[in-house]
């Protein structure tokens, strides 16, 4: 059985956050390592982001979604990271993570949802179209590699 728990229930510490991002790191590509520096990149999503966490029966914590839904001027939310462990994918766990995602940014009154992806990232990209996101454009990024925003009006 998978529990689920918001960041503000505080059932984790910070360093099982970076953990799981490091885990996950080799299955961006490119690598979110080559953007950011992944224990600074946990440290801002602790700080600032919201973010919905799935954990194992024994209380491993195997995915994450996080999220921006505090911009209350333009009523847009923004998903900043969305990640499972490969050995519990296919469970629908993003799935859950995502829909509670745009539940929450709901109640805090966004009007969109932002959401920017790798190209070559299918099996994501086909999750959020599923949920209603659609194509805003697609941007070419350094080394040439191709990126899409996705939105989703709530």
């Amino acid at each position: 059985m998978i529990k689920y728990t918001t960041q503000t229930e505080k059932e984790y510490n910070k360093s099982d956050v970076l953990e799981l991002i490091e885990k996950l790191d080799r299955h961006f590509v490119p690598p979110l390592s080559s953007r950011v520096n992944l224990e600074e990149y946990a440290n801002k999503l602790d700080k600032f982001a919201s973010m919905i966490l799935a954990f194992s029966e024994s209380g491993k914590l195997i995915g994450m979604i996080a999220f921006y839904n505090n911009n209350q001027s333009d009523k847009i939310a923004y998903i900043t990271y969305l990640g499972v462990l490969p050995a519990f994918q296919g469970n629908g766990i993003a799935n859950y993570l995502l829909k509670d995602c745009i539940s929450k940014c709901k109640d805090k009154g966004m009007n969109f949802i932002l959401v920017e992806t790798w190209e070559n990232n299918e099996n994501v990209i086909h999750l959020y179209k599923k949920k209603g996101f659609k194509l805003v454009n697609k941007v070419a990024d350094r080394n040439n590699t191709k990126s899409i925003k996705l939105e989703l009006e709530l």
